[in-house]
């Protein structure tokens, strides 16, 4: 899957602030992770295809105990996407 929002600076925005409502209380407002929650700031979730992402979303984890955003229209659940892949540590290389 292809997302429909990559390289929009509104989408990111506003994936930004569905981050901060719906993900930031379990991997930190930057990404860092808190607790057992992983970073989201990693080259690996960097680098992923965004449809693995949006897939991610859709289904949740439950081995990690991460629960499914489904709930979310599927145009939110793109801007969340479009805000991870913004989201980088200072060990990766700008794209």
């Amino acid at each position: 899957m292809t997302n429909p929002l990559e390289g929009s600076e509104q989408a990111r925005l506003a994936g930004a602030k569905l981050y901060a409502r719906e993900c930031a209380s379990c991997h930190g407002p930057d990404g860092a992770g808190l607790g057992k929650a992983p970073r989201l700031n990693r080259h690996d979730v960097y680098n992923a295809p965004p449809g693995t992402l949006f897939w991610v979303l859709r289904n949740g984890s439950l081995r990690r105990g991460m629960p499914s955003f489904a709930h979310l229209p599927e145009p939110q659940r793109w801007q969340i996407v479009t805000y991870l892949r913004s989201l980088r540590s200072d060990d990766q290389p700008a794209r």
